[in-house]
C-alpha cells in the first residue's frame, strides 16, 4: 500500500509533535465515588465494578507492554479502590483505578 505524499507529512508531523510521546485515552463507564461505595452492598454491582477496574488495568498494561496488578487478587483490587472512594467522595472509579495503578508501579 502506498501512501499518498500529504498522507506521509502528517503522520510525520503527529509523531514529531511534543504530545506524540504521551498516550492519552478516555475512560468510559466509570461510576462517582459515593455510588462505588453504595453500589458495595449488592453484589451483581459490586462484581461489575470489579470487573471494571480489571479491564482498566488490561487496558493499562496492553498499552504499556506490563503485568501490573498480576498476582494480586482482584478482591485486594476492589478492596483499594472501595477504600479510595471512601476516602474521596469527590473523585470517580478511574481516579481510584489511576491511583491503585500508579501505587502499583
Amino acid at each position: 500500500m502506498k501512501l499518498r505524499p500529504l498522507t506521509t507529512l502528517v503522520l510525520i508531523l503527529a509523531m514529531a509533535s511534543p504530545g506524540a510521546a504521551y498516550a492519552t485515552y478516555t475512560v468510559k463507564g466509570s461510576v462517582e465515588c459515593p455510588d462505588v461505595v453504595k453500589e458495595d452492598a449488592n453484589e451483581d454491582f459490586r462484581k461489575m465494578n470489579m470487573w471494571w477496574i480489571l479491564g482498566y488495568f488490561s487496558g493499562r498494561n496492553y498499552e504499556r507492554d506490563e503485568q501490573t496488578g498480576k498476582g494480586i487478587d482482584s478482591e485486594d483490587l476492589y478492596a483499594h479502590v472501595l477504600s479510595f472512594c471512601r476516602a474521596n467522595p469527590g473523585k470517580d472509579m478511574d481516579d481510584a483505578s489511576i491511583d491503585l495503578y500508579d501505587l502499583l508501579q
